[in-house]
């Protein structure tokens, strides 16, 4: 089985349950870490310092990797600047789209909150989003190392780095928030004409996950333990997903996700024994995927449902407490090549202890 790695956006920082969730689901962990910064740190809170010090004791123990932005002295720099141009050249789309003009604060810099570090953008983005009055430096007398950026277009960019640094990614990596905002400015469209048909899966109180005050080595530990039972669970919530992005039609997919049912549910409630018997007090986290279509009679059948009613055709499945949703989206044309070139979903939407949010 190939490493599988997940990546954090929009902060350096990665919240602590965020980061619980991921190392017991997947092989690595990820944020998007300039060199610069992390060679001199700067937390603002003690929270901040707790989050750095959880990712400086996974990396020791090779469950967290820092993700690169800049290329000017990495190995694999072409990559990271084809990437970089990818970027720009859907930044400047969004940024000539109207739907995009008429979100944007024209009046930010009275009050301005969201700053992203320069080795995140390269010089022909920062120069871009300057001359749109989008980004204006932050000076450290002659020196500058963060830019003060539009709330909106910071939602955007953090989102597309993301998305496209863990397209370039040697690991099978998928990008992932704890935000909505972020997701659906980037993957969602508003506009069927250009746009392509993709289902969403919700999993509510599905995951069983540590409580805030267990610690980060007395969940490592439960990993190393209990490897096998973690690959376990991951390997059917990943095949009942797959056979969904494959089924023709509607009858199909809530045929899926009966036979799955106590499959899920039986998994679930063994790995949920484990970790009480580990002493390790846990709750039920939830998450949302969005998953390519690959069976073209299913794309078919969601292009005319999401262009003649409202996407929010949908699959309940109750197992025990939790709820598992399936549901239609359009997708950015933008994302297509990512999206086709997954075997896997693209994209997770991460909720901590958010009870009714999905």
């Amino acid at each position: 089985m190939s490493q599988r790695k997940i990546l954090y956006y929009p902060n350096i920082l990665v919240p602590s349950s965020w980061l619980k969730w991921a190392i017991l689901y997947w092989d690595k962990a990820s944020s998007i870490v300039p060199t610069s910064w992390e060679e001199k740190p700067v937390f603002e809170n003690n929270y901040e310092k707790k989050c750095y010090n959880s990712m400086t004791f996974l990396r020791e123990q090779g469950l967290f990797e820092p993700t690169r932005p800049e290329y000017s002295y990495s190995d694999d720099r072409w990559k990271k600047r084809q990437a970089h141009r990818e970027l720009l050249s859907e930044l400047k789309e969004f940024l000539k789209s109207p739907n995009f003009v008429s979100n944007i604060r024209r009046d930010w810099t009275k009050r301005p909150i969201y700053r992203i570090h320069r080795d995140k953008m390269s010089y022909e983005t920062i120069e871009v989003l300057e001359k749109s009055n989008l980004a204006v430096r932050e000076r450290q007398g002659f020196e500058f190392v963060w830019f003060y950026v539009e709330k909106n277009t910071y939602l955007l960019y953090m989102a597309l780095l993301a998305k496209n640094l863990a397209d370039i990614d040697v690991y099978y990596t998928v990008s992932s928030t704890d935000w909505d905002a972020y997701e659906a400015m980037v993957f969602q469209s508003k506009d069927e004409n250009r746009g392509f048909g993709a289902l969403r899966t919700y999993f509510l109180d599905i995951l069983p996950i540590p409580r805030d005050n267990v610690s980060i080595k007395d969940i490592v530990k439960f990993r190393k333990e209990k490897r096998t039972e973690l690959l376990d669970f991951r390997e059917i919530i990943d095949n009942f997903q797959k056979e969904v992005a494959t089924s023709d039609n509607e009858n199909e997919i809530k045929q899926t996700a009966l036979q799955y049912k106590e499959k899920i549910e039986k998994e679930r409630k063994k790995l949920n024994e484990s970790m009480r018997d580990s002493k390790i007090k846990t709750t039920f986290a939830a998450f949302r995927s969005l998953i390519s279509i690959k069976s073209p009679t299913l794309a078919e059948t969601i292009g005319f449902t999401l262009a003649n009613a409202p996407p929010s055709v949908s699959v309940p499945i109750i197992t025990g407490t939790a709820i598992i949703q399936i549901g239609y989206s359009w997708i950015d044309n933008r994302n297509e090549k990512t999206a086709k070139t997954r075997e896997s979903p693209f994209s997770y939407l991460y909720y901590a202890e958010k009870k009714g949010i999905i």
